[in-house]
């Protein structure tokens, strides 16, 4: 027996397996883009920190590591705490130009600036709009 236009059913159907990479990746890319638009400019190290990472179930957005270690601290805040010199008797720094000595500072503590969670947010109104396309390319090249 020979069913008509098995052929195409079984090559869409491996198409729409390759639908769910294609469509992490993008997404993955959207994420990106926004969240190195949204990350603070001043010296660039966190933005440059910020790429996508291929995993076993599709794509990941990393930000942070050895270039930018303090990127948790800004995406997710940091409590109130009190700064104590590790190896010496004091803290040394400068105010206004004079040099200053102190046995600690109390740090206020820094709001969450939740980068990622913000890019993620953004990039999903995106995604409703990209998805639409890619179905179709995906449909062109199978059909």
């Amino acid at each position: 027996m020979r069913i008509e236009g098995a052929d195409k059913l079984v090559k869409a159907l491996r198409g729409l397996r390759g639908l769910s990479a294609e469509a992490s990746r993008f997404f993955a890319g959207l994420i990106l883009r926004e969240a190195r638009r949204i990350a603070p400019k001043k010296t660039g190290r966190l933005r440059e920190s910020i790429g996508v990472r291929r995993i076993r179930s599709g794509y990941e957005v990393v930000m942070g590591g050895g270039r930018a270690p303090y990127a948790a601290y800004l995406e997710f805040g940091a409590r109130p705490h009190l700064i104590r010199p590790r190896r010496a008797r004091a803290l040394r720094f400068e105010i206004r130009g004079e040099l200053v000595y102190a046995r600690y500072v109390e740090h206020p503590g820094t709001r969450p600036m939740r980068i990622m969670a913000r890019a993620v947010a953004e990039a999903s109104r995106d995604f409703d709009d990209g998805i639409g396309d890619l179905i179709s390319d995906l449909m062109r090249k199978i059909l």
